[in-house]
């Protein structure tokens, strides 16, 4: 059971005796939750969500591998975090990554970009709750239970789960869960499964499942909506090695889908055989498929392969062969032959070549030549062919691709990569061809990095470029430099073109003549021309902020910040621009090592409208740990400018505040520019 939602609110925990927990949370909100999927492109982006602006840090983005033949089969799955693997801008809903994100991985099969947020509705806020309670029944199985009410104004919506987590005997555990839902329109469902494992000894291990989601069951968090709800399966599985040599493995399962009127089965059994020089399988297996579109299918088919592994050779045939009845959906006819050569001590070649056949899927064909060195080597070079003939007619496409990553000195490292989609037969409308290169400079004992990319993707009907630069300086560890900027070019044959930058830059000194000043400035751009937030507009928008702290003592300071924005939106004839300032200042009473206090003020003055609005307030702060800071404080009118970073925003009322300092040592960890 879980309900993973990202709110202001409050929050809490607490341990009943030492087998006990329970948590809960309340907030009041009027977010929505919204889940797109976008396809890679063999670029770093910008790639655009539908919806925005998206409630800052709600995002939770995920790169899934799809089946080839089955897009709703996800084969891998790649969880990416914000800063470290992409920037995001909440008021467009754009999305850059660090680096280029593949169309198709090396086998072909198609990579999404999934991405699950939340918007606010612009509706009336409703108060959320929830609870969560564990208890460890023993020392190796928890009971749980949650409760989640979010009101709806009309009616309230609901959700009550039940769970149990581990181990029932040495050698057999579970895990259990049953969920129930209230939904306005949607009225109450249920979700639940079972799943238990075992072992006897050092023999046979085996498993059984059973789960059900009903088709109208809630929970924003279920991340398995688009292919389970309304949907039960069970199954097991058997692995039994009987020597180091022979070993049996056993699969059955059925699935219905009642959303869509279809069911799937599979039972079957193999025996395999592996040594150090051969390996080979040799099973059998009994397969149906069902729903509306093709009626019902069965077949009894035959599952074999035989590998062998040498020095320097590697190869392995596998052949899937229908005995009796009709092609099912999934498992047709099917040869393929996998073999990888040793080159030389970093390079290895390998090719791949599979057929498949089927009255009903027609015949394919998927060809692959790849040339591969080792990651500390880091080139990869690929070819690859697939050939698609059925009732709807042929499609043939090519696939080739460069991955290399060098050093040209001890200082300076890069990476260059390109991807080219080919339509040799067929439709050519996804045709496309993608090139991203980018180097780090990072002279050894020197105080500064450099760092720069481009990415270009060529398709039909647009053109998009992306270039960006970074860099950082530092001088005698009291004065420190930071540069970044990017720019997105989208070259449309028919559209409207659409371009994107931004760029910052950063100073911080502590003067030599006095440790007790401190001095931080941040200058940032941002320039938009036909922005899916603005069609047709161009937006410009500066920034410029002065931060200055002075300590008297080792208990007293004083900080004051000078801060301004200028925007400009044009739209056709119509131009409209701002220009807000903003003046702060705080009084600090450092109490001990950790604790401080702080009074502060500030007014804000808004030039077109010719208004000045006055704050004030009071904050304790503590520091919990190296460079992180804690505080809590009442602010007594508020403010909603966005002049300062987004971690100095506070509004009228009670508010928590966080700050993160990087230090040397944080630093030191740094190996390239991000």
């Amino acid at each position: 059971n879980r309900y993973r939602r990202k709110f202001n609110g409050f929050t809490g925990q607490t341990d009943i005796g030492e087998r006990a927990r329970i948590k809960g949370f309340v907030t009041k909100t009027d977010q929505i939750t919204y889940q797109e999927e976008l396809r890679g492109e063999g670029t770093s982006g910008f790639y655009f969500v539908k919806h925005y602006p998206i409630v800052e840090n709600s995002e939770k983005i995920r790169i899934e591998v799809r089946d080839r033949y089955q897009t709703e089969k996800i084969v891998r799955v790649d969880y990416k975090q914000v800063f470290k693997d992409y920037d995001i801008n909440y008021l467009d809903g754009s999305i850059l990554f660090k680096e280029p994100v593949p169309a198709w991985d090396e086998n072909m099969n198609p990579v999404y970009i999934v991405v699950s947020y939340e918007c606010r509705n612009g509706s009336e806020s409703n108060f959320i709750y929830g609870v969560r309670s564990t208890v460890n029944v023993t020392d190796s199985l928890v009971f749980g239970v949650m409760a989640v009410l979010e009101e709806e104004g009309v009616e309230n919506s609901s959700i009550v789960g039940v769970d149990l987590d581990g181990s029932l005997h040495r050698n057999l555990s579970m895990t259990g869960e049953f969920t129930h839902s209230e939904k306005f329109l949607l009225g109450g469902a249920n979700a639940y499964r079972l799943k238990l494992m075992g072992r006897v000894d050092e023999g046979p291990r085996w498993s059984a499942y059973f789960r059900n989601v009903d088709r109208n069951f809630y929970n924003p968090s279920f991340s398995g909506g688009k292919t389970e709800l309304g949907s039960k399966k069970v199954g097991g599985e058997l692995e039994w090695p009987i020597s180091r040599t022979f070993s049996i493995h056993s699969k059955a399962f059925r699935h219905d889908f009642a959303e869509r009127n279809e069911k799937k089965f599979f039972a079957g059994a193999a025996a395999g055989y592996k040594t150090q020089l051969l390996s080979g399988r040799i099973g059998f297996a009994g397969v149906s498929h069902d729903d509306i579109k093709t009626g019902k299918q069965s077949a009894t088919m035959m599952m074999t392969s035989v590998g062998v592994t040498r020095d320097k050779l590697k190869g392995e045939l596998q052949w899937d062969e229908i005995l009796a009845g009709s092609e099912v959906q999934e498992y047709p006819n099917r040869l393929q032959m996998k073999l990888t050569r040793k080159l030389w001590k970093d390079v290895a070649a390998s090719f791949r070549h599979e057929y498949r056949t089927g009255r009903a899927s027609g015949t394919r064909h998927l060809s692959q030549f790849a040339i591969e060195q080792s990651r500390s080597s880091g080139l990869s070079a690929y070819s690859r062919y697939r050939l698609e003939g059925a009732a709807s007619g042929e499609r043939g496409m090519a696939i080739m691709g460069l991955k290399e990553a060098f050093s040209l000195t001890s200082a300076l490292s890069g990476t260059i990569s390109m991807e080219k989609q080919a339509t040799v037969s067929g439709s050519a409308t996804d045709d496309f061809f993608s090139v991203g290169s980018a180097c780090l400079y990072t002279p050894k004992g020197a105080d500064y990095k450099l760092k720069g990319n481009y990415e270009a993707r060529v398709e039909k009907g647009r053109v998009k470029h992306l270039a960006g630069i970074a860099g950082l300086t530092r001088s005698s560890r009291r004065t420190a430099c930071l540069f970044k900027g990017d720019l997105w070019f989208d070259d449309e044959r028919v559209e409207p073109n659409r371009i994107k930058g931004s760029w910052t830059a950063a100073f911080a000194t502590r003067p030599r003549s006095s440790d007790r000043l401190a001095v931080f400035s941040l200058l940032k751009g941002a320039y938009e021309h036909n922005s899916p937030a603005h069609p047709d507009a161009v937006d410009k928008d500066v920034l410029l902020s002065i931060e200055v702290n002075y300590a008297f003592s080792p208990d007293w300071q004083v900080q004051g910040k000078v801060a301004g924005k200028w925007a400009k939106k044009t739209f056709k004839e119509f131009t409209n621009g701002s220009s807000t300032y903003l003046y702060e200042g705080e009084l600090i009473r450092v109490i001990g090592s950790k604790w401080d206090v702080r009074l502060k003020g500030r007014f804000v003055h808004q030039i077109e409208t010719r208004s000045l609005r006055f704050g004030s307030g009071i904050e304790i702060g503590r520091v919990a740990a190296e460079g992180l800071w804690l505080g809590v404080g009442y602010d007594c009118s508020g403010q909603r400018d966005s002049l300062t970073p987004e971690n100095e925003f506070t509004s009228r009322g009670l508010y928590v505040r966080m700050r993160y300092k990087f230090t040397e040592k944080i630093l030191g960890l740094f190996n390239g520019i991000e």
